[in-house]
């Protein structure tokens, strides 16, 4: 209904009738295609809509008040995949990470690391979990109308898990912890380094005040020679290639899961991240981006 009211107000009563036909869209120009993909680059805020999304309706009236031409939004589609543009899930990002610093990571800093394996060394990625046995929702298929109910008895126990993957092995490593602080660390990343005794080490890990503590400075005199401490760009979660294993951890052992009893969650838990230490090419897949 909409296509023919707009057919009627761009060429009146003739429009409606059978024999008339508006024709092929007018083809973009090349200059006009390349400010086009300028305006969707910078989002449709900048350019004076009140919302964060962009929608074919919305383009096709940017190209309109643009270039005079007016498309269909099913052809505008069209346009959107020849420029290279698809429809996708945006990804969060801390407001508090810095873009240049990020940057420096990508372009300069971790492509220098990757090349330590060049000369035999390890090249792994650390970071700390806490795991609770409440269930933490997750979609899932379900019978239409029935949302699925999952039980949990409210209780908050937590399990506070060290990991490291490394990245070329593939090998995987995890210790539960009391809690996270200089200490506890410290212990983990010696029974880690224990693992690589005639290898040299770099170990990539976040900004967490603890990872700076006293303890890992006076461990770092010791095994800082063949173990290096390399911290990822603040606030940057999405750069440490251990967090979708954390997510695939999650997924087995927390997500939609009820665990009656704390004993019975740490046995999920321990059964799950066993799992991935005796077979670490189920994980592999998540790595890859990383490589």
């Amino acid at each position: 209904m909409s296509f023919w009211l707009g057919e009627y107000e761009r060429y009146g009563w003739q429009a409606l009738l059978e024999g008339h036909r508006s024709g092929r869209p007018k083809e973009l120009t090349s200059a006009q295609l390349s400010q086009l993909d300028g305006v969707l680059d910078s989002g449709p805020i900048a350019y004076g809509f009140s919302s964060g999304v962009w929608t074919s309706p919305m383009i096709g009236r940017v190209i309109q008040e643009e270039f005079d031409v007016r498309y269909h939004p099913g052809h505008v589609r069209k346009v959107l995949k020849a420029l290279g543009f698809s429809v996708q899930r945006p990804r969060r990002q801390l407001a508090k990470a810095d873009p240049a610093e990020q940057d420096r990571w990508q372009r300069y800093t971790y492509p220098r690391l990757k090349k330590t394996a060049e000369r035999n060394a390890a090249l792994l990625f650390g970071d700390e979990a806490s795991f609770r046995q409440a269930p933490t929702l997750y979609q899932t298929w379900s019978r239409r109308g029935h949302q699925p109910m999952i039980p949990t008895t409210g209780q908050r126990n937590t399990q506070k898990i060290f990991g490291a993957v490394d990245l070329y092995r593939p090998r995987f490593y995890y210790a539960h912890g009391e809690i996270f602080e200089g200490q506890t660390y410290t212990m983990f990343l010696t029974a880690v380094a224990e693992r690589y005794r005639k290898q040299e080490v770099f170990f990539i890990h976040d900004n967490a005040p603890y990872h700076r503590a006293p303890e890992v400075q006076e461990w770092l005199a010791c095994y800082g020679h063949r173990f290096h401490l390399c911290p990822l760009p603040p606030y940057s979660p999405e750069y440490n290639a251990i967090e979708p294993v954390w997510h695939y951890v999650r997924m087995h052992a927390t997500h939609n899961r009820y665990h009656a009893t704390e004993q019975e969650f740490i046995e999920v838990l321990d059964g799950t991240l066993s799992g991935i230490v005796e077979a670490p090419k189920q994980v592999q897949g998540y790595l890859e981006p990383f490589l």
